[in-house]
């Protein structure tokens, strides 16, 4: 039995997914939520496209919270009581990865809900894959739900 659920988001339809169903296993495991949006201040900093990095940041906090303050309502209107986290990120390698499971460490979560884009070949290793180095470092299970048919 899951005690508490970590639901990772980032307003993508794998995510959103995500979040129905870390509602879903939160009510069935009479566990508790905690909802996490991760802001990569590395890939916003390093963005050749920003002219204000300041101002930037302040906008991607907005969207952040607006993400999270979504996922939140969305839970309290299935009934789930849920805290919200925004992350950031710190280092370099796996860092949205690693915000996220040093998230899990210090809010105890034994489960991890997210949602996989399911890249391959030359787009996972331009973007990256968060659900990779979640699976690759988590000391919890972890449930991915891939891009598809709801």
């Amino acid at each position: 039995m899951y005690k508490h659920i970590l639901a990772a988001v980032d307003d993508s339809e794998t995510s959103n997914r995500a979040l129905i169903e870390a509602i879903r296993l939160t009510r069935n495991q009479r566990a508790t939520l905690t909802i996490v949006y991760v802001l990569d201040k590395i890939e916003l900093f390093s963005s050749a496209t920003i002219v204000d990095p300041n101002q930037s940041e302040k906008g991607w906090e907005e969207i952040a919270h607006d993400i999270l303050s979504h996922a939140w309502d969305t839970a309290r209107k299935a009934g789930i009581k849920a805290e919200t986290r925004l992350l950031e990120t710190k280092d370099v390698e796996d860092r949205v990865a690693q915000a996220i499971l040093d998230e899990v460490r210090v809010s105890n979560a034994d489960l991890i809900i997210a949602g996989t884009h399911g890249r391959t070949g030359l787009k996972r290793l331009l973007m990256g894959s968060v659900s990779s180095g979640l699976v690759r470092h988590t000391p919890v299970p972890i449930l991915l739900i891939r891009q598809g048919a709801a």
